[in-house]
């Protein structure tokens, strides 16, 4: 019998082998001869899986009527531990070919296969469809800009979803409270909604929260924060930079400090007033609720608003036992001008500009191909093909319940059987879908996708130096939401100047950072150079979108090097 056991034991050795390295991203495994590589990401949410599950089998169905036999494996990593995965693999040499990125650009720089060069060129995959032609920079819905890494003026991933904010609405709760179902659209009309809910919770003794947030990491006091900053601010963008696109943080300190008639303090401080208006309607002992606490409250009927990412959408739908609205944060007003919000303070005027565009935010799911790939050409097609009009349709739509970050995608389409014929997994949920509930499925997600056309994007808001100090400001913020000072603005400009010590040492690491980033930019003239002998055309369109990146560096190193100064004169302003 022990010789038995022993001679089994190296039979399941020998087999666990064989299994491992024909499953594996190693050549072409051991039974079989076909090409293999890995897609690899943290993506663990219901869908994400199984759609590209679905994808993987298309891919390999259109690469064997091409006469190429080719295996993808989908490895998935927890959130937690995958940074780590992430960059043991890469140091490692045996990463997968297609990675869901992580890190920061020097990572990136320095393992991943430089994509600008391939940008202009169309996906094939997208013959047929509204994208056909294109170049596949230009058939992302903010054509890639989020994609860039300034620092080194090039594209090492590509984005496969794009992310909103919205609020969630438990719709027979705000109906008793509020005797209707019309949904609050301005700033004002959301005030006397939290009013009236909480009134009700008093009238029928139950501990109602008005609105629900991610109190333990801050995320609903910053959401809040930039919305309203936006909406009141975006306008200096086009009027206070030196380089007339866009501004930062340290243009901002800059005009504050020389007193620029161009710039009111008092219109970047009303954001902080709003935000703390608003946190009335926190619950009580907010600051120590997470994420989970709160979907629970919401889910248990106890909380009338919350604000969260769409990437909640579907669950927070389908996992309340009443029915759920998706609307965006109120905004302050319903036509741009100066808006009157009796419920904050009275005789306060709020420079409404309008609803901010969000393309060009939120683009997510960044998948790149590491430079140790042992099949680069058929990782940039899987990269090529994952990206594509159909197949963004299949996997983020019809399974994931999430939004394409492609052009002109037709979210109803994503639910014909022309897309279904390409659905293989046994735990499909659409196939049984009845008309009504796919109907239901586009309305919800045409509510969350990006709002397009406006003629303003965000900007920074004020406290927005050094991300200690950051961290530092949000914290005051939440402590005047707990106890309602009478003059939050002050209050919150007073840290700001008392904070401008820790904030240079903060910034002065920044420069360092900065200035040894042109320093590299001397090395990459240098190549360009070379590379001008080797392949000229590959030359012209790398050098294009380095000079895109290299006016946005010298802009920053030039903002750097003045706001210390700036900011030490910031105690001389009320």
């Amino acid at each position: 019998m022990n010789r038995l056991g022993l001679i089994l034991l190296g039979v399941f050795y020998i087999v666990s082998i064989v299994v491992v390295v024909n499953s594996g991203a190693v050549g072409t495994g051991i039974l079989g001869k076909e090409k293999r590589i890995t897609f690899a990401h943290w993506q663990l949410e219901d869908g994400f899986r199984e759609g590209y599950e679905d994808a993987i089998k298309e891919y390999e169905r259109i690469k064997a009527a091409q006469g190429e036999k080719v295996k993808v494996v989908q490895t998935t990593v927890p959130v937690r531990g995958y940074a780590q995965w992430f960059l043991t693999q890469l140091i490692g040499g045996d990463c997968a070919d297609v990675i869901e990125l992580s890190g920061n650009d020097d990572i990136r720089n320095q393992y991943f296969t430089p994509l600008s060069q391939y940008l202009g060129d169309p996906n094939p995959y997208n013959k047929g469809t509204p994208l056909e032609g294109m170049p596949w920079r230009d058939t992302f819905a903010d054509d890639m800009i989020t994609a860039l890494s300034q620092q080194y003026s090039e594209y090492f991933g590509v984005s496969t979803f794009v992310m909103t904010t919205r609020m969630y609405v438990n719709v027979d709760l705000y109906e008793k409270a509020m005797g209707h179902r019309r949904m609050p659209e301005t700033l004002q009309e959301w005030i006397d909604a939290c009013e009236k809910i909480q009134e009700y919770g008093k009238k029928v003794d139950r501990p109602l929260i008005p609105i629900g947030v991610r109190g333990f990491d801050k995320g609903t006091i910053g959401q809040i924060l930039n919305h309203y900053n936006d909406q009141i601010n975006a306008s200096y963008n086009d009027s206070i930079s030196d380089y007339a696109y866009g501004t930062s943080n340290y243009e901002i300190y800059k005009r504050i400090a020389e007193k620029d008639p161009r710039v009111d303090l008092d219109r970047f401080l009303q954001p902080v007033e709003i935000t703390t208006a608003i946190g009335r309607y926190f619950a009580k002992g907010f600051s120590a609720i997470d994420l989970e606490q709160t979907k629970f409250l919401f889910n248990s009927g106890n909380v009338a608003f919350f604000i969260d990412g769409t990437w909640n959408a579907f669950s927070m739908v389908n996992n309340s036992n009443f029915k759920v609205d998706v609307i965006p944060i109120p905004s302050i007003g319903k036509k741009p001008g100066l808006v009157s919000v009796p419920g904050i303070r009275e005789g306060a005027k709020y420079n409404y500009l309008g609803r901010m565009t969000e393309v060009g935010g939120g683009l997510g799911g960044l998948f790149g191909i590491p430079k140790s790939t042992k099949h680069p050409e058929l990782a940039l097609d899987f990269l090529h093909f994952i990206t594509s009009y159909r197949i963004s349709q299949l996997t983020m739509i019809r399974h994931s319940k999430w939004l394409s970050p492609l052009k002109k995608v037709d979210y109803a389409e994503a639910f014909s059987d022309e897309i279904g014929k390409m659905c293989h997994c046994r735990n499909n949920s659409v196939k049984n879908l009845s008309p009504e509930e796919k109907k239901e499925q586009v309305e919800l997600l045409q509510k969350c996708r990006p709002y397009e056309g406006s003629g303003y994007s965000n900007i920074t808001t004020i406290n927005s130096i050094g991300s200690k100090t950051v961290k530092d400001n949000i914290l005051t913020l939440e402590t005047m939401i707990i106890e309602q000072p009478k003059n939050p603005k002050q209050i919150f400009w007073n840290t700001i100047v008392n904070r401008t010590p820790e904030a240079i040492r903060e910034l002065e690491e920044t420069i360092i950072t900065e200035k040894r980033t042109h320093w590299n930019n001397d090395g990459i003239r240098t190549a360009f150079t070379i590379g001008a002998l080797v392949d000229k055309k590959a030359y012209e369109n790398r050098i294009r979108l380095t000079m895109e990146g290299m006016v946005g560096r010298v802009k920053m190193l030039d903002d750097l090097l003045e706001v210390p100064v700036n900011m030490r004169k910031l105690e001389e302003i009320k």
